[in-house]
């Protein structure tokens, strides 16, 4: 089952095929009725909803694309985005962003926690140039992506580590305590359990912010996981996998479509993040449009 906090991506199915404009106009008007207001102020500002590499507009497919999701006097290249603001983090710690902890987990420091509370559709930071233009014009991918969704026991069984290869075990156990103890209404109620698993475990909320995780639970997911390119999973979005396959709620995802297997094709997971008979695995995914299945298992290779 997928929960959705808004009323636009909820109108997807599997299998369902949408053109970058659809995915963008659905991105856009999600994260207008996330905020109005924000949003517009934001835009208005100069703020960009769509990333620009050009330093002009002369190639007439950027600037259509400017020209639909950006502001006139927004600059390029771009070096801003839409974020929409809900509430200041209240179990973040500065220092899990410092150049001090970048190696606490031997991988790359997470800001997820200083994040939490914020809302972005990510195509802020994804050029149109990098990401959709010069894929289609080098025939990698048709311009087209396709709705799937993961079945969370793959990521709630088998996902021990984030992407910054921060252990998830000690997260679910919290997860589990706060479910059969106080719940998640209260923030308050919250508190003394956050405090006695940072005495316990230093640093175990390191990857999982713990408001947005709450608010997944209460209200449901806003944007899917959105990776781009075909034969890859999980390249990105990782938090939000874990945000969705901890609350037992499936992950829907949009992957594009390449050019030189429409039909069928196979996809792979960036990381070993996975965990299979206590070996790090690789995720699969074995797509046939022809047949609308999917097949999902785990590789060491």
């Amino acid at each position: 089952m997928v929960k959705w906090w808004n009323t636009y991506f909820d109108k997807l199915k599997e299998f369902d095929i949408l053109s970058y404009e659809e995915f963008l106009d659905l991105s856009e008007k999600t994260l207008y009725q996330t905020d109005a207001e924000q949003f517009t102020v934001q835009k208005n500002s100069g703020r960009v909803f769509l990333g620009i590499s050009s330093f002009n507009l002369e190639d007439p497919k950027v600037r259509y694309y400017h020209d639909r999701y950006n502001p006139p006097n927004a600059t390029i290249p771009s070096d801003t985005q839409i974020v929409i603001r809900q509430y200041q983090p209240e179990f973040s710690k500065p220092e899990y962003s410092t150049e001090e902890n970048r190696n606490i987990f031997d991988g790359q420091t997470t800001n997820v926690n200083s994040r939490d509370g914020f809302i972005v559709s990510g195509h802020g930071v994804k050029p149109v140039e990098k990401y959709f233009l010069n894929p289609v014009s080098d025939n990698y991918i048709t311009g087209e992506w396709i709705y799937l969704t993961l079945p969370y026991h793959f990521v709630y069984d088998h996902m021990l580590y984030s992407i910054n290869n921060v252990p998830l075990q000690v997260t679910r156990q919290f997860i589990v305590e706060v479910d059969q103890t106080v719940g998640w209404e209260s923030i308050a109620n919250l508190k003394p359990i956050v405090e006695k698993y940072d005495k316990l475990y230093p640093n175990w909320n390191h990857d999982f912010p713990i408001l947005g995780f709450r608010q997944f639970k209460l209200q449901g997911m806003i944007f899917p996981c959105m990776w781009w390119h075909p034969y890859k999973i999980a390249t990105e979005g990782t938090h939000k996998m874990v945000m969705a396959g901890f609350n037992k709620l499936d992950i829907p995802y949009l992957l594009p479509i390449p050019k030189a297997n429409t039909m069928q094709w196979t996809a792979i997971s960036k990381n070993k993040m996975f965990f299979e008979n206590g070996k790090p695995v690789y995720l699969c995914v074995d797509i046939d449009r022809e047949l609308k299945k999917v097949k999902y298992y785990f590789t060491e290779n």
